[in-house]
């Protein structure tokens, strides 16, 4: 950064920075600050007034006065600093270690929403005592409305199961595929490898692939090799290791624009290998 004696100054940390929006009327508002740079030996900070404007927020003003404003949160720039021939537009921005120091300074009466927040989220009881200690005061009949942010942290992700028991009965209902790749280009062009395992029997049929969209072509001839056999095609489940994957997708809007609009696609839980481990291990097996 040049500033402008002609200095350059160099920023030694960049990431995120948590701090808190305080407006003229007492307004105070938590936003995140990103990028944010540290630059030793820069007395004043820079707010880029241009860069939110890419994220989704827009601009607007009154007079000199400039907002920010995205969604239901706003950033009032209602702060003046004159100059030789001007003045420049500001807003206080400080550190949540500041907003305490600053609640303590202060004998006005403060929300219990946002007590919360400073508290880290804390319950009722905690918010009361702890503002009691230091002798905070907290405005009467405001009631502590559900926290967003406190739904999100208290949520318990639904239970996936990690392994499964269902194993098909005859050949050809169940089964299971996967593909792998190599670095480089094989004889041929080939780069690709698909694995197709028949659940019941444990058979497995490869096919090398010099691109992976070409696996559609292999698994319909499968397919309708299956059915020549006179394995009814409503009775076959191809299983996949990751769920809605696109070429999945892909794969399965082929399979039902060529007559077989039955096939089921059972699509596996994220970070759980043991439900396609099968073909996985077998593909290990067949690389050495």
């Amino acid at each position: 950064m040049r500033i402008g004696d002609g200095k350059i100054l160099t920023s030694t940390k960049v990431g995120k920075k948590r701090v808190t929006v305080v407006q003229k009327d007492g307004t105070m508002t938590d936003i995140v600050l990103s990028p944010f740079k540290h630059v030793p030996g820069l007395w004043v900070n820079l707010f880029a007034l241009l860069l939110p404007l890419t994220t989704g927020w827009l601009i607007s003003n009154v007079g000199p006065v400039l907002t920010l404003k995205k969604d239901d949160t706003a950033i009032t720039f209602d702060r003046t600093f004159a100059t030789i021939d001007g003045f420049l537009g500001g807003v206080d921005i400080i550190a949540k270690e500041e907003i305490a120091n600053l609640c303590l300074q202060s004998n006005r009466a403060h929300d219990i929403i946002f007590l919360h927040k400073l508290f880290d989220h804390c319950q009722h009881d905690t918010i009361t005592n702890t503002a009691t200690h230091y002798n905070l005061q907290v405005k009467a009949g405001t009631p502590l409305e559900p926290c967003p942010m406190c739904k999100i942290a208290n949520a318990v992700q639904t239970d996936v199961p990690k392994q499964t028991s269902t194993k098909a009965t005859k050949p050809g209902w169940r089964l299971f595929i996967d593909s792998t790749s190599v670095k480089e280009v094989g004889f041929g062009g080939y780069k690709f490898f698909l694995g197709i395992l028949d659940d019941y029997s444990g058979c497995t049929f490869g096919a090398l692939l010099k691109k992976k969209s070409d696996q559609q072509q292999v698994i319909l001839a499968f397919l309708q090799r299956l059915q020549a056999k006179g394995i009814t095609p409503t009775n076959i489940t191809i299983f996949f290791r990751v769920d809605n994957a696109g070429e999945n997708k892909a794969l399965k809007a082929f399979l039902t624009a060529n007559g077989f609009a039955n096939v089921e696609f059972e699509f596996a839980p994220r970070n759980s290998p043991q439900f396609n481990g099968r073909i996985e291990r077998k593909i290990a097996v067949l690389w050495t």
